[in-house]
């Protein structure tokens, strides 16, 4: 990943939400934090979001007690 300096205050704000999308935070709860609607995360750092696709998927494996094993084992 390259890193630069922010040029505006706005890229500051840009970088944060990406992190906090980045790091697992809800869009919903992201959204809340900067002020934004809902929409906005949805809209503006979509690329971010889908990013996060694979370890959603294995989020939802590890709430549902899934494994690769559990299969095998029937």
């Amino acid at each position: 990943m390259t890193r630069r300096r922010a040029g505006r205050p706005y890229d500051l704000r840009h970088a944060c939400v990406s992190t906090y999308l980045a790091g697992g935070v809800p869009s919903t709860q992201c959204a809340e934090w900067t002020g934004h609607s809902v929409a906005v995360p949805h809209q503006i750092y979509a690329k971010v979001i889908a990013g996060l696709e694979s370890a959603a998927h294995q989020r939802i494996e590890q709430a549902l007690d899934w494994s690769e094993d559990t299969d095998e084992a029937k």
